[in-house]
């Protein structure tokens, strides 16, 4: 187990990686695309990066808190959000082959927290 010390180093080295990373994007990428993508798309991207962002720190600090053997399996989940927002949102259909892929990574993610 990582002492508190070590956690937070983790962690400030994981806030200083987001911060380069949003200068860069800010600097160099976001210019162009801001020229070639409608506003609503734009605000979608921009909401969608902030989702991102603030997931990540989530975790890390999940990760701070509990052990990786309960975080990880449960942030492996997300998958089953993403599942219903498409079905609810763009109600797209889920075929037999995927609810089965469905239930299996449940299931395994169930019992990987059991053991």
């Amino acid at each position: 187990m990582l002492s508190s010390g070590s956690k937070q180093r983790r962690a400030d080295h994981e806030e200083k990686r987001i911060v380069v990373m949003l200068t860069y994007i800010d600097t160099y990428i976001f210019p162009i695309i801001v020229r070639e993508i409608e506003k609503k798309e734009l605000l979608f991207i921009g909401l969608s990066g902030i989702a991102t962002g603030a997931s990540w720190l989530f975790y890390y600090r999940a990760l701070q808190e509990g052990p990786a053997s309960v975080v990880v399996p449960i942030d492996k989940l997300s998958i089953l959000v993403t599942i219903a927002f498409s079905w609810i949102v763009f109600h797209e259909k889920l075929t037999r082959k995927s609810a089965t892929g469905v239930v299996l990574i449940t299931a395994g993610t169930v019992l990987m927290t059991m053991i």
